[in-house]
């Protein structure tokens, strides 16, 4: 008995699938490689230019998106590198006066727009 599979290996069209799913793949991989290769330079260009009133939130903004980029699938404690005095700055950081999602998103949009 013929499965799906075994219909869709013999079939023409599924060769240029199976060459779409290696070529996708391959970009992927590059994609991958180009995103994660260097999670600080990634943040500071990100983050750089935040306005959080302060030099040293703007730094630290820059300092916790490199340690989530880093560690996309970590809990914050294992992202701030299980240091409670990092863990304990986020924190600080993203309950100061004038840190707000628009605050921190704002050079996000800026690089979208242009």
């Amino acid at each position: 008995m013929m499965t799906l599979a075994g219909v869709l290996k013999i079939t023409p069209f599924c060769g240029r699938i199976e060459g779409e799913k290696k070529k996708s793949r391959k970009n992927e991989e590059k994609m991958e490689k180009r995103a994660f290769t260097d999670a600080a330079a990634w943040a500071e260009e990100t983050f750089g230019t935040a306005d959080l009133g302060d030099k040293r939130r703007n730094r630290r903004l820059v300092q916790m998106a490199s340690a989530i980029a880093a560690d996309p699938d970590g809990s914050l404690p294992r992202q701030m590198g299980g240091q409670w005095s990092s863990l304990k700055s986020a924190y600080r950081l993203l309950r100061a006066e004038g840190v707000t999602h628009e605050s921190i998103s704002q050079p996000v949009w800026q690089q979208t727009r242009a």
